[in-house]
């Protein structure tokens, strides 16, 4: 008798345990014997969760093990697949300079401050690039045509003014090199696989070793340039579909291969409204690769990885 009352009072705490586990649908129950553990440890593969393998693990010879009183009220299992488990790239959106209007804005100003109507009669062209100093170190600079001059600014997006400038006489560029960036074969820099274009003025003359040991050294007679990093911004997976369609209508604006077409039909189709005195019509025009002479350059690595010569925004900081 005193065994019967036992039974009896340990089934409703067992009904009570089967309710609340249903209740909490934050967990699956799997019941199993001893045989079954076995063979899932005889065969990992099989045990394998389907967040992990991809697949489903429901087969007739491993049936799904249903509470009594489950409803169809439970959600479906997520499936983790190769196209959702895709490396984000961080927004271009991070970049001051592709906020709406920030460009004409900066090009209005440089218009307005820099260039003199009596000089610079015609803008030719003008786009946002990455400027590569000689000791391989990244920058934003805005690159401007004209009929008489290539500018090259240096533009604070965040403060919206003009921090630095310089400006090459278009009669003084000798050599115009248009190729793929590379390292030498000795160095241990990843390489690039970018194009890129150099702007020269030197003559032909070797850089001077004091001049070249100089990572401040400001009398380089020459200008390298590739994309902007928005330029080969394609992320079809995480981006909205308002950021792909504001990126391909100003591609051309982050393109070097925009400033290396202006300046081809510069010089070899002569205008009558620009003076032959302006321009070098004698230029060379070579297609070769353009070597990046660094090394083991593990501050320009470090410096280019993390855009450091970009505006954008970082965290709680933004410069």
């Amino acid at each position: 008798m005193y065994r019967s009352q036992e039974v009896h009072s340990v089934e409703p705490s067992a009904v009570d345990s089967v309710e609340d586990t249903y209740e909490f649908r934050g967990a699956t129950l799997t019941i199993s014997n001893n045989d079954d553990s076995r063979g899932a440890t005889a065969n990992p593969a099989a045990s394998q969760p389907a967040v992990l393998t991809g697949t489903d693990t429901t087969s007739p010879t491993n049936p799904p093990q249903h509470l009594h009183g489950s409803t169809a009220r439970e959600a479906p299992r997520a499936v983790v697949t190769a196209e959702s488990v895709r490396p984000k790239i961080g927004s271009p959106r991070h970049f001051f300079c592709f906020r709406k209007g920030l460009f004409e804005q900066a090009i209005k100003d440089i218009t307005e401050i820099l260039l003199k109507p009596t000089y610079d009669s015609d803008i030719l062209g003008s786009c946002l690039l990455t400027e590569i100093s000689h000791w391989d170190h990244e920058r934003e600079r805005i690159v401007i045509l004209t009929t008489k001059a290539l500018y090259v600014i240096k533009y604070d997006f965040i403060a919206l003014r003009i921090l630095k400038k310089e400006k090459i006489l278009l009669n003084k560029i000798d050599t115009i090199i248009h190729g793929k960036l590379t390292y030498p074969t000795a160095s241990f820099v990843p390489e690039r696989n970018e194009m890129g274009i150099r702007v020269m003025w030197n003559k032909g003359q070797p850089l001077p070793a004091a001049t070249s040991w100089n990572p401040f050294a400001q009398d380089i007679p020459w200008k390298t340039f590739t994309n902007h990093p928005i330029h080969g911004y394609h992320d079809q997976y995480n981006s909205l579909p308002s950021i792909r369609d504001e990126i391909e209508a100003t591609r051309l604006t982050y393109s070097v291969e925009h400033l290396h077409q202006n300046l081809l039909q510069l010089i070899n189709n002569p205008q009558p409204n620009i003076e032959s005195a302006n321009v070098n019509y004698n230029c060379k025009l070579e297609e070769a690769p353009i070597l990046l002479e660094n090394y083991l350059g593990l501050g320009a690595v470090f410096h280019n990885k993390n855009n450091l010569g970009f505006f954008k925004v970082r965290g709680k900081f933004s410069f």
